[in-house]
């Protein structure tokens, strides 16, 4: 890795630590892909309830955002898979509502650059059920 170059680290099922070369830009364009494929897609700080965004330069810079206000609540989820896989370095999924719209969500600890973050996956469900 040169001079310039970031990483990100992420662990298997197995608690296996795999180390990726990947440019701020990169990070960028693959929140990005996953945000335009999905409900949502960001960074947490989950010590700080604070959600992330991440500049087309790469810059990862805090929203004015608690990571809760999205689910319309006033403090951290009681059920917060972000908060169990910052903690075991893992990855954890649940479900939330707002009203009767229902979400799946995927956390997964990961490291920028040596520092530690959740990815939160936000996937609407829409009850279409192919046969």
């Amino acid at each position: 890795m040169g001079l310039f170059s970031s990483s990100i680290a992420l662990w298997d099922d197995k608690s296996q630590r795999l180390d990726l070369d990947m440019t701020k830009e990169d990070l960028y364009s693959t929140l990005k892909l996953l945000d335009a494929l999905f409900f949502k897609a960001r960074l947490v700080d989950v010590e700080n309830s604070i959600e992330y965004n991440v500049t087309p330069e790469g810059k990862i810079v805090p929203t004015e955002t608690c990571c809760f206000a999205v689910w319309g609540k006033d403090s951290p989820c009681t059920n917060c898979t972000s908060m169990q896989a910052f903690k075991s370095k893992s990855q954890l999924t649940k479900h939330e509502s707002i009203g009767s719209v229902q979400f799946h969500i995927l956390s997964k600890y990961i490291e920028f650059n040596h520092k530690p973050y959740v990815l939160e996956v936000v996937i609407k469900e829409t009850h279409n059920v192919m046969s």
